[in-house]
C-alpha cells in the first residue's frame, strides 16, 4: 500500500520510517502480544478471519486495478492463517477441561478486539469515500456481519462462548453488547459498558501496547536502515 502511494506523490519512506510513531493509525487489535500458542491460535481465528474478510471484499470490489491484483497472494495466505488456527483451536478444546478453560480465558480478551476490527458501526460513520469510490464493496457493519456469520457458528461448535448469537427475528448475528466498549490496559479486560465514540477512538489512537514500541524499532533497526 505504501508503495502504491508513491504513484499519487507520496513520500513512501517519510510515511513508513520518518513520521512519528503517535501519529500512526493502525489496529488496535495487532498491538498486543501473545502469551502462549492459544494466542497465536486465536489470533489466526478471530484476528486473521477480520483481515481476510476485509481484504477479500478489497480484491473483489476495489476499482483501483493494481490494489485488487496485489492482494489475490495476500489473500491466498489469510485463507490458511484462518484454517490453521480452526486447526490449533480445535486441537486445544479437546485436550480436556483444563486447557478448554485456558481457551475460553484468551477467547474473551480476543473476541471485542475481532469485532473492533471493522471500525465504527454504520449509524455514526460520517465518511463513506471507500464505497462512494468502489475502494470496497461493504459497509463496516455488513464486514463484521460477515465475521459473526463464520465465527459465531464455530465457536458454537467447538464448545466456545462468545458475546454473540443469531437474532431470529432480524435473521443476522448481533452483539450481546453494544459497541463501543473500553479494554482496560492494566487488566487487560474488557468493559462491558458502552462508551462514547470519541472515547473509543481515542483508545484506538494510543494504541495497544505494542503499537509505539513496535513502530519505533522498526524505524531504528540497523537492519531496517540497511535494507532500505
Amino acid at each position: 500500500m505504501f508503495r502504491m502511494l508513491e504513484d499519487f506523490g507520496f513520500d513512501s519512506y517519510h510515511q513508513v520510517f520518518e513520521r512519528d510513531p503517535k501519529n500512526f493509525k493502525t489496529f488496535f487489535l495487532l498491538e498486543f502480544g501473545n502469551l502462549s500458542p492459544i494466542d497465536v491460535g486465536l489470533g489466526h481465528l478471530v484476528g486473521d478471519q477480520a483481515g481476510y474478510i476485509t481484504t477479500r471484499d478489497l480484491e473483489e470490489n476495489c476499482s483501483f486495478g493494481p490494489y485488487s491484483r496485489s492482494l489475490r497472494k495476500v489473500n491466498f495466505e489469510e485463507n490458511f492463517h484462518v484454517k490453521r488456527g480452526e486447526y490449533m483451536i480445535r486441537h486445544y478444546m479437546q485436550q480436556g477441561p483444563e486447557m478448554r478453560k485456558r481457551v475460553q480465558e484468551r477467547m474473551d480478551f480476543w473476541f471485542p478486539l475481532g469485532a473492533e476490527w471493522f471500525g465504527a458501526t454504520d449509524d455514526v460513520k460520517s465518511r463513506t469515500d471507500q464505497l462512494h469510490y468502489n475502494i470496497r464493496g461493504s459497509s463496516n457493519d455488513q464486514l463484521r456481519q460477515i465475521w459473526l456469520q463464520r465465527l459465531v457458528p464455530f465457536c458454537e461448535q467447538v464448545g466456545l462462548k462468545v458475546p454473540a448469537h443469531f437474532d431470529t427475528e432480524k435473521g443476522i448475528y448481533v452483539l450481546d453488547y453494544q459497541m463501543p466498549i473500553l479494554l482496560n490496559l492494566e487488566t487487560m479486560k474488557w468493559d462491558f459498558r458502552t462508551v462514547t465514540w470519541p472515547e473509543k477512538l481515542a483508545q484506538w489512537k494510543r494504541g495497544g501496547p505494542l503499537k509505539l514500541p513496535g513502530l519505533t524499532r522498526m524505524q531504528t533497526e540497523l537492519w531496517g536502515q540497511d535494507l532500505w
